[in-house]
């Protein structure tokens, strides 16, 4: 805005001597212009600086007042017959390209009615075929403008969501990869000292039979294994599995029922029978184990479900139990590792089942169910089986 002011400072000399700003316009140019200043001076003071904080509401009343603001300043320089007046299609592609939504046509509708007001400087009457010609055509240019800017802008949005979401997606790999080298770094220097720790105890306890103490260490060292165990044995790395042609109906059976021997509970499994697809084999397994596991961990009692479907082109994959639920401040802290409302857990299950849908380009979405309950909704396209 302030660098429009400054062009309009500087056109006013030659607008004034061409004709096109006559002498009675001009107090009211400079005190327009003026105004704008001043406005803008308060803009920059009140509103933050910070990129992005500004709302596409605020955004929106200052682009209508730069509008009409220009409009004003064209009305009193010659209307449409000033040269300059072809920066009003300016307005128009920033109006496309930076605004969205019902905001982008109440603009397209200032866009119009300020048009008008600028027509209305050079319009003879009676309005005749030529006159008509001069009224439409420049509104034809305006929804032409229009229309393409904002469509370009919708995709810029969208590219510009989906580079974000790879980004995020990268980072969490990366920081997945560091943490797979530092399980496995914790893992082999901690397995000799726990291993000691543990015979001594076990050395100690013969000796003093029903001591308390002796009991509770040995139970933590046996955490500690237990922990460095299950983050050793997790996969961390899902970008090292390459993806294979699957009916992913039939393999989800199939680790369903590995998963009910092993832990000795019933899990509902329903949805489609078949879906072909293709899919990294040990990633999903890992995925859908880990989501299991929760479920099992946060309700000893109830019904464990999980259901494949597919809609559209998009596969989805829900698992729920009928436990406590999510807490509300896990729930904010979604998809960061050792994330974890149990005092045993390791909080990388969803972690590693985010990356993975991720990966496939889709999200992990959890929550909780009104029947109360934990629910977990994994989505992602639908890959060719071949």
């Amino acid at each position: 805005r302030w660098g429009a002011l400054i062009l309009a400072f500087l056109f006013a000399g030659p607008a004034y001597a061409l004709g096109f700003l006559p002498r009675d316009n001009l107090p009211i140019f400079i005190g327009i212009v003026a105004c704008t200043g001043l406005f803008n001076l308060l803009t920059q003071l009140l509103l933050p600086t910070k990129a992005g904080a500004i709302s596409e509401g605020l955004l929106a009343l200052q682009m209508v007042l730069d509008l009409f603001v220009m409009v004003a300043l064209l009305r009193l320089m010659g209307g449409l017959s000033n040269p300059v007046a072809v920066l009003f299609y300016l307005h128009v592609v920033l109006g496309g390209l930076l605004l969205q939504r019902g905001r982008s046509w109440v603009f397209l509708l200032s866009l119009h009615g300020a048009l008008l007001w600028l027509q209305a400087a050079n319009l003879s009457f009676p309005i005749n075929e030529q006159n008509a010609a001069f009224i439409l055509l420049p509104h034809g240019m305006v929804l032409l403008f229009w229309h393409c800017t904002h469509f370009l802008g919708q995709h810029l949005d969208h590219q510009h969501g989906r580079l974000l979401r790879a980004t995020v997606a990268a980072e969490k790999q990366d920081r997945l990869r560091a943490l797979g080298a530092l399980a496995a770094g914790f893992s082999h220097e901690f397995a000799s000292p726990l291993q000691t720790i543990r015979l001594k105890l076990d050395r100690l306890a013969k000796g003093a039979s029903g001591n308390e103490d002796i009991a509770m260490a040995r139970q933590a060292v046996d955490d500690c294994a237990r922990v460095l165990h299950a983050m050793n044995e997790s996969q961390f790395d899902v970008r090292a599995s390459s993806a294979a042609p699957v009916d992913l109906a039939k393999l989800l059976v199939e680790i369903v029922d590995r998963w009910e021997k092993e832990n000795g509970r019933a899990v509902i499994l329903s949805g489609v029978a078949s879906l072909p697809t293709s899919i990294a084999l040990l990633s999903f397994a890992q995925t859908v184990i880990n989501l299991l596991d929760n479920a099992h961990e946060a309700s000893a009692e109830g019904t464990i479900g999980m259901r494949l479907d597919l809609e559209g082109e998009q596969i989805l994959m829900r698992v729920q139990d009928e436990g406590p639920g999510f807490d509300a401040k896990l729930l904010q802290r979604l998809g960061e590792p050792f994330n974890t409302s149990k005092a045993d857990g390791t909080g990388l299950g969803l972690y590693v089942a985010e990356i993975f849908v991720q990966n496939l380009g889709g999200r992990l979405e959890a929550g909780n169910r009104q029947e109360g309950g934990a629910l977990v909704v994994l989505s992602w396209p639908k890959a060719k089986s071949a």
